[in-house]
């Protein structure tokens, strides 16, 4: 136990809450990206907001790598997610997001890309909650 509490401390170091928060969110968006050729931007604001909100970049990495194992397995739900948001209700927003000028490198445009931010997002809030 005292192990744990070691470890755990290292971890959390002088954080706030928000701020691990931030670190678990972000750390699972970024796992779910399926790759830095389809979605260049998205890893670079994310990475960028990841940076400006001074998140704990140690439990950004282990969420994220742990996100990234998870999206191997989920791929096929980030996938329906995407497709029912890009061909679905939400179609002439990211239609529009696909074609703006800056957002087009975001790679909005691949179902497993668009799926995996909202999944990677539900993976962080989760993640958040238990740490």
């Amino acid at each position: 136990m005292f192990l744990f509490r070691k470890i755990a401390g290292i971890l959390r170091g002088k954080a706030t809450p928000f701020q691990l928060a931030m670190a678990c969110i972000l750390g699972g968006m970024i796992g779910f990206i399926p790759g830095f050729v389809q979605a260049p931007g998205l890893l670079v604001v994310l990475l960028l907001v990841l940076a400006v909100l001074n998140a704990n970049l140690a439990v950004a990495a282990v969420v994220g790598g742990l996100a990234y194992l998870v999206s191997l397995l989920a791929t096929p739900l980030s996938f329906e997610v995407g497709r029912f948001l890009l061909d679905g209700p939400t179609s002439g927003l990211f239609r529009w997001a696909i074609n703006a000028p800056v957002l087009a490198l975001f790679g909005f445009q691949y179902y497993v890309t668009t799926g995996g931010m909202v999944v990677g997002l539900v993976f962080g809030v989760l993640a958040g909650a238990g740490l």
